[in-house]
């Protein structure tokens, strides 16, 4: 609600565009909820392995449309610059947004995510010096309310933990990682595969690696 705040007011003609971006935003949904369920690579291998893939088909689609790396006009200086825009604008941030929904759910860390537009207007104001408007304050009102509902939900039952292997970045003071590593404090951060005994306990939990289970009569 906040974003479509932000674009408003909408041209006519811009019906369709508006629908292509509706489509869009819901395959981005899918491809964010798929990826948060991936827990046999970390963070990083699952950024490579999607950047290598759309980067070289968005690659060959641009250089399609430019009529070829001549046509395009690329330079070394160029390509090296794209490269590092697009490891800092897209590598990292989807990295760190991998991290998020593991911990947080496909659906709370894609809230986090599509306030990116009032960080975005905040430089508007500063940088560009464009006006600030009421509906942008509205749309930011909009944003920081749904954040705070979404923080402040609190889901707490008893439930049971399968045996499993699998790979994600995890601490061992959080009740779920009870290995240990020789001179490792129990708060540090780190990846590897590891092994989960099952488990039955109660605790306020989100929805990250360890708590995707139904809620089978449950409101």
């Amino acid at each position: 609600a906040g974003g479509v705040v932000l674009a408003a007011p909408f041209e006519g003609s811009a019906g369709m565009a508006a629908l292509l971006v509706v489509l869009a935003c819901f395959c981005w949904g899918l491809d964010n909820n798929y990826t948060a369920l991936i827990d046999g690579l970390t963070p990083s291998q699952s950024t490579f392995a999607k950047g290598l893939v759309a980067g070289s088909v968005n690659l060959g689609i641009g250089l399609q449309f430019e009529g070829g790396i001549e046509q395009a006009g690329l330079s070394g200086g160029g390509v090296v610059a794209a490269l590092a825009l697009g490891g800092l604008s897209y590598g990292a941030s989807i990295t760190l947004y991998i991290r998020g929904a593991q911990d947080l759910g496909a659906a709370r860390s894609q809230m986090l995510f599509s306030t990116a537009p009032f960080f975005g207007l905040i430089i508007a104001w500063v940088v560009v010096g464009e006006a600030a408007l009421f509906a942008q304050f509205a749309s930011a009102g909009l944003m920081i309310l749904g954040l705070g509902l979404m923080l402040r939900g609190q889901h707490n039952h008893d439930h049971s933990h399968q045996a499993q292997f699998h790979t994600h970045m995890h601490r061992h003071d959080d009740g779920h990682h009870n290995h240990s590593h020789e001179g490792l404090p129990r708060s540090h951060r780190h990846s590897h595969e590891h092994h989960h005994e099952a488990l039955h306990h109660s605790h306020a939990h989100r929805p990250d690696l360890h708590h995707r289970h139904d809620h089978d009569g449950e409101s």
